[in-house]
């Protein structure tokens, strides 16, 4: 027997643990999701954002991670500490300390643990795999190590992500105007429009996620 993997295709032997090309965990059968993680177009989300890469206090260096809800206010800001590592302070639409990320490297494989203001680790986002043109697996855990959401790539700029009893997460897409200058600005601004399908993440934990998202998938 033998199954394939979500993420890059390959197949692996049934009793895999992790894809055998590009190391994208395989969730175990109580964890088996209910679909391949796509998200039906005709579910609407709870609420609609726009993440974006800015200078900062980093001037013509993009590094900061910006949340903007849909009236265009800031919701919440991801604000790299260090020029030399991944760390960030995140910070709500009054400038309070919500939380922190900060990138563990591993043997082919990162995490980024998520931490509120005390410090707690509320989800960890890891990254393996990757490079030599293919895009590294990424996914949530708890705190306990217990895999919790997969991102899905949808095409080249669109990922979902979903938990592994196939409830969506998020959907992000890079948000473009109508010319391939918008685009490729978008693109290099990473700039993504998301909707947000779980009503129980704050635009703190929302700005965390993507900026940790965003330097797990440019290990």
């Amino acid at each position: 027997m033998s199954k394939f993997c979500t993420s890059c295709g390959r197949e692996s032997g049934d009793e895999a643990a992790f894809c055998e090309g590009c190391g994208h965990p395989f969730p175990s059968s109580a964890q088996a999701p209910a679909s391949a993680g796509s998200v039906p177009s005709d579910l609407p989300p709870s609420k609609r954002f726009t993440a974006q890469l800015m200078a900062g206090e980093h001037k013509h260096i993009l590094l900061d991670l910006v949340l903007t809800d849909d009236s265009a206010g800031t919701a919440a800001v991801a604000t790299k500490t260090s020029m030399m590592h991944e760390k960030y302070d995140v910070k709500d639409s009054e400038g309070r300390l919500m939380g922190r990320v900060e990138r563990k490297m591993h043997f082919n494989e990162d995490s980024f643990p998520i931490a509120d203001g005390s410090d707690n680790v509320l989800w960890v986002v890891q990254s393996k795999g990757g490079g030599k043109g293919r895009r590294p697996a990424i996914w949530i855990e708890d705190s306990a190590g217990n895999s919790q959401a997969d991102l899905q790539y949808d095409g080249l700029a669109s990922f979902n992500l979903v938990k592994f009893d196939g409830t969506p997460v998020l959907r992000a897409e890079i948000s473009a105007g109508g010319g391939i200058r918008d685009e490729l600005s978008s693109l290099s601004t990473r700039k993504y429009a998301i909707s947000l399908f779980d009503q129980t993440i704050q635009p703190w934990q929302l700005a965390a996620l993507f900026a940790a998202i965003e330097a797990g998938m440019n290990r």
